[in-house]
């Protein structure tokens, strides 16, 4: 019921201010400094109606949903990328028992890695997101939703998770810190969250050493304390007109002294509920692409599928994913249930890291019967061919990443 009357009155107030429209508006979209106007085209997007035009040139079409760079080639390194990982109500063991029953090869890389977009501070009460969200929310997981997020109940989990996005700050900054000892006493690596010059990593596997580095745009309403030593990874990315690079393009640099073979740039950033990025987030990636050490940039923070544009560098080819959407979540907004994961293969080539090939694998996050489920969007739409749901996300990923 709160539902449908959010509804109702956000699609009201737009016609009533005129908000509606075909194409996005491009502006910052941090609460800190946003106008009642952007607030409400925000809560339009999400309540009432997807904005679905963008700027189509130069993405990457894919018909199979693949791209080889040396088909000859065998890979001799393969990561897994997934997209955002938030601490829903409905992520819990009684409804997640068969959560990876189709997706079990996703832990089963070299490498595996996602954006975790919550801290996880045990000794503190869980605050997990709301169905519907009226305000600014602080986020917190729980142990249960982590082992979920990793693959429960038989997996390897993750080796790198990115920690830097717009909720990194919301259990402060002992929050950050215990959510980093977290992590880092399971094993599992971290980029964007440390202190300075310590917000990255290399991951040694097979001879190859891949570096990780990672921003986000903004931390909601929170500001952060430049004089804390412990600190996250934050530039004004959704500036209109852009920002400055050159903390990038440092802590690339910095990775490739220390060894690092390839680097991946995971940036939380861009516009929520549109399956389009920006000029500006394009204008920004472009600039990454040709000015940094990065090898692959992974967007994340949209909460649907954008496309995958392909930069030609002197380093060579340059893929940017605008986002991956929601990996694991279950949010109101149906578009928000279709997400996909990169499939990324690497070789030695004349001493050089170089992609070999990379693939699309696309998720449906299903309930059904109180059951959440990470399912083979393929598979669903073998099975529900007449279902208008699918029929949407499917013209959805037609329109953003494949013809088919």
């Amino acid at each position: 019921m709160l539902l449908w009357i959010t509804r109702m009155l956000v699609g009201f107030l737009s016609v009533l201010t005129g908000t509606p429209r075909k194409h996005p508006i491009e502006f910052e979209e941090n609460s800190l400094n946003m106008t009642a106007k952007e607030l409400l085209y925000f809560a339009f997007k999400y309540y009432v109606k997807n904005v679905s035009n963008g700027n189509k040139f130069g993405y990457l079409k894919l018909p199979a949903g693949y791209k080889s760079y040396h088909p000859s080639i065998p890979s001799e390194l393969k990561l897994h990328i997934g997209g955002d990982l938030m601490p829903y109500k409905l992520i819990q063991e009684k409804h997640c028992e068969q959560f990876w029953l189709e997706r079990k090869d996703f832990f089963k890389a070299d490498i595996v890695a996602a954006n975790l977009e919550t801290p996880i501070d045990i000794d503190r009460k869980e605050q997990l997101v709301p169905e519907i969200m009226l305000s600014n929310m602080h986020f917190n997981g729980n142990l249960e939703q982590f082992n979920i997020f990793s693959g429960f109940p038989d997996s390897k989990g993750y080796d790198v998770l990115s920690l830097a996005n717009n909720h990194s700050l919301d259990m402060g900054y002992a929050g950050m810190v215990n959510t980093t000892s977290f992590l880092h006493q399971r094993n599992i690596q971290t980029c964007g969250i440390g202190k300075p010059n310590e917000r990255h990593c290399i991951i040694d596997k097979n001879g190859f050493k891949i570096g990780f580095i990672s921003w986000t745009y903004s931390l909601n309403h929170l500001k952060p304390n430049e004089e804390e030593p412990f600190n996250v990874n934050v530039l004004p990315l959704n500036k209109i007109e852009g920002c400055s690079i050159k903390e990038i393009e440092a802590e690339a640099k910095r990775l490739k002294k220390e060894g690092a073979d390839y680097i991946i740039g995971m940036l939380h950033c861009g516009n929520a509920y549109q399956p389009y990025p920006g000029k500006q987030t394009q204008k920004l990636f472009e600039r990454i692409a040709h000015e940094t050490d990065v090898n692959f940039i992974i967007g994340g923070h949209p909460h649907n599928i954008q496309p995958l544009q392909e930069f030609k560098t002197s380093k060579g080819p340059v893929v940017a994913a605008y986002s991956l959407g929601d990996f694991i979540a279950y949010d109101i907004y149906q578009r928000c249930h279709l997400s996909i994961y990169l499939e990324i293969n690497l070789a030695r080539i004349h001493n050089q890291v170089q992609l070999i090939n990379f693939k699309i694998h696309r998720n449906y996050i299903e309930l059904k019967n109180q059951a959440l489920r990470l399912r083979n969007f393929d598979d669903v739409k073998k099975e529900r061919p007449f279902d208008k749901k699918i029929a949407d996300l499917q013209q959805l990923y037609r329109q953003t990443i494949s013809g088919n």
